[in-house]
């Protein structure tokens, strides 16, 4: 079997692909976790102790997400 591209004749494209190697990089995972809470959460103990001195429960805000482009 032979392929014809603009007149000329080739052998024909194999169905084979290469083999894809994994790629072996470190876990960032407790590096963005640190981070994460380092940067936007609030200590247990300063949510309990708000909690208990004005006693009432601050209900978490709902994410607001903007309409799609699409």
């Amino acid at each position: 079997i032979k392929i014809t591209i603009d007149g000329e004749t080739f052998d024909p494209f194999s169905a084979e692909t290469l083999r894809v190697l994994a790629v072996e990089h470190p876990s960032l995972k407790k590096e963005i976790v640190a981070f994460n809470r380092q940067n936007y959460a609030v200590p247990l103990e300063s949510i309990l102790r708000t909690e208990k001195e004005t006693g009432e429960k601050k209900p978490a805000q709902p994410e607001t997400v903007a309409e799609p482009l699409i």
